[in-house]
């Protein structure tokens, strides 16, 4: 099986593990094009467990577990499967090709691309993987500008505390010259009413 991402649409075909292999991993393809998705993990599982080197066991439990959504256990088995398929270019494009597309979908564009490439080294004739590696490429370019925005927001609002401490400092000033204002002008009150109570004395004594 194969899972192309072109247009972010998956493109499925049947398993490419059918032949030469254990009765498990026959149900398992059985149940797998039947959509039984979860079933025929079971039975890939069995065949993983009596054979730990299986490529066949392991690769179809990726593309099963893959068809569940579970893209990190998918992602999980598929770097296995690249370990037991290394001396088969043809298998390691598929691969890696699926490796590429289960990582794409935990939004890790950069492990994504870097699975394409491999695939590509593989079979470089692949325009599937061709057209998925452009769409990963394009989706880490815009991750990477989201996190330098990101950064420069973050960067900016450090800056903030300084100038709010410069406006505090400035609205103390502004108080402090109003209470001094204030000060004064009680003062001149003070002052004056001692004048005029003076003047009412003197003024009663005469």
């Amino acid at each position: 099986m194969k899972v192309s991402l072109v247009l972010f649409l998956l493109v499925i075909f049947v398993p490419v593990f059918s032949q030469d292999v254990t009765n498990d991993v026959r149900k398992g393809n059985k149940l797998y094009n039947d959509k039984q998705y979860g079933d025929a993990e079971v039975m890939y599982r069995k065949g993983q467990q009596k054979d730990k080197f299986s490529v066949e066991s392991t690769y179809n439990l990726g593309n099963a577990l893959y068809k569940q959504q579970n893209y990190e256990a998918a992602a999980s088995e598929y770097k296995k499967a690249t370990v037991l398929a290394k001396e088969d270019k043809t298998v390691s494009a598929k691969v890696y090709h699926n490796l590429g597309n289960a990582l794409f979908y935990q939004n890790k564009y950069a492990d994504s691309v870097e699975a394409y490439k491999m695939a590509l080294k593989n079979n470089p004739k692949d325009d599937e993987t061709r057209k998925n590696l452009v769409i990963a490429q394009k989706k880490l370019q815009e991750q990477q500008n989201s996190s330098s925005e990101n950064k420069e927001q973050n960067d900016k609002k450090e800056e903030q505390p300084p100038k709010k401490e410069q406006i505090s400092q400035e609205n103390s000033d502004q108080i402090l010259k109003a209470f001094i204002q204030e000060e004064k002008l009680i003062q001149q009150q003070l002052q004056q009413q001692k004048v005029n109570d003076t003047k009412r004395v003197l003024d009663k004594n005469w």
